[in-house]
């Protein structure tokens, strides 16, 4: 049965530090029920032994920081949740991310790339830039994800190249930017729903 999801933005900042990415975070901080979606800018600290999930990142004692970066938080509800199911409804977002940057940046093909869930900023000049982070998991109803962009490169950690929205996109429009990746999204789940509930003859 397709479930409508629920897409939201909000203006107030507030930071992000791993612990959001949790089942009905959604609906405790914002009162929104069943399949949803949320974005917001904050600043960013996810530390090892603080809400961070990701093992490499964990082994490696690596950490997640920004001054201020673009966050969205998603949690659908499934009768049967895997890693599976999350990373490729992850990896489907950060590729809607990536379509709809490359025609609201104007880029050029050569000047940003997509990874899996990661995205990329080619300067002329120097080395790729990672513009993005992402994290999928699952709990025992849903699955969840988190993407975020750097809005600054200010407070990104010093070991990384890191690229920002900044550096394509007038800081005005990233309102306008993660309403329209939240809508197309949803699109998407309501359309692979659709699909899936007998739309095709089974052999």
């Amino acid at each position: 049965m397709h479930r409508d999801m629920e897409c939201r933005w909000y203006s107030e900042e507030f930071p992000y530090n791993g612990e959001q990415l949790s089942t009905l975070w959604i609906r405790e901080r914002f009162g929104l029920q069943g399949d949803s979606i949320v974005a917001w800018v904050g600043r960013t600290a996810v530390l090892p032994g603080q809400h961070m999930l990701d093992l490499e990142d964990i082994e490696q004692s690596a950490v997640i920081t920004s001054d201020s970066m673009l966050h969205f938080v998603c949690e659908i509800f499934d009768s049967h949740p895997s890693m599976e199911l999350a990373t490729t409804r992850q990896r489907l977002f950060s590729a809607i991310v990536f379509e709809t940057l490359c025609f609201r940046g104007e880029l050029q093909p050569s000047e940003i790339s997509r990874k899996g869930d990661d995205i990329y900023l080619h300067p002329m000049v120097g080395v790729s830039q990672k513009l993005s982070v992402s994290i999928a998991t699952i709990s025992l109803q849903s699955t969840l994800f988190h993407f975020g962009m750097n809005v600054t490169t200010k407070g990104t950690p010093s070991n990384v190249s890191c690229g920002s929205l900044a550096k394509i996109l007038p800081s005005i429009l990233v309102e306008g930017l993660a309403k329209e990746v939240e809508d197309a999204f949803a699109e998407e789940i309501a359309g692979i729903s659709i699909a899936a509930a007998g739309k095709v003859k089974t052999v």
